[in-house]
């Protein structure tokens, strides 16, 4: 009885830690902070740091062309299979250090993963995108995704490496 009910407090607490840790991305994302963690998306690297003190990211030299190419030829009608596959001939390393796969461009079970489906390409940041529901069954947490129209988006924050018409030419 006494390990149920420290489970108990324990997942209470996860919640309130995490319900804080939201509210506090929700404002620095409103406040126009451009990143707010993590590693930078492909195609960008740390810059330096805002008045704020907080990360930025900017356009990395090295890489940048490569992304801007994935867009305009997936735009272009070329194939997934074949975008990987000519940047593996040619030895770009993927954003993991591995090899590009169809999934690395474009992963169909999730919102916004893939390269060619990220909106931070575009300028924009988003947060709130998901959140961890309790299955009791389970006795775990469970990831759940939030509808796209409730994610909190800014846009602006940091210079978009891909045109708009591109980007959203690719989305349809």
């Amino acid at each position: 009885e006494m390990t149920m009910m420290m489970s108990m407090m324990a997942q209470f607490d996860n919640r309130e830690k995490s319900t804080a840790t939201r509210r506090g991305l929700k404002k620095r994302t409103a406040r126009g902070a451009s990143f707010t963690g993590g590693k930078p998306p492909y195609g960008y690297q740390f810059g330096p740091r805002d008045k704020d003190v907080k990360l930025t990211i900017v356009r990395d030299e090295r890489t940048a062309p490569f992304l801007l190419w994935c867009f305009q030829q997936y735009a272009n009608g070329m194939t997934l299979g074949t975008i990987a596959r000519i940047l593996n001939q040619a030895g770009v390393s993927a954003p993991t250090g591995g090899i590009w796969k169809n999934s690395t461009l474009w992963n169909a079970g999730y919102p916004n993963l893939g390269i060619l489906r990220n909106v931070k390409y575009i300028g924009w940041t988003y947060n709130g995108k998901a959140f961890n529901q309790f299955d009791g069954d389970r006795e775990a947490f469970e990831r759940k995704e939030r509808p796209v129209e409730n994610w909190t988006v800014n846009k602006g924050n940091h210079e978009g490496l891909v045109p708009k018409e591109i980007f959203f030419t690719v989305q349809k």
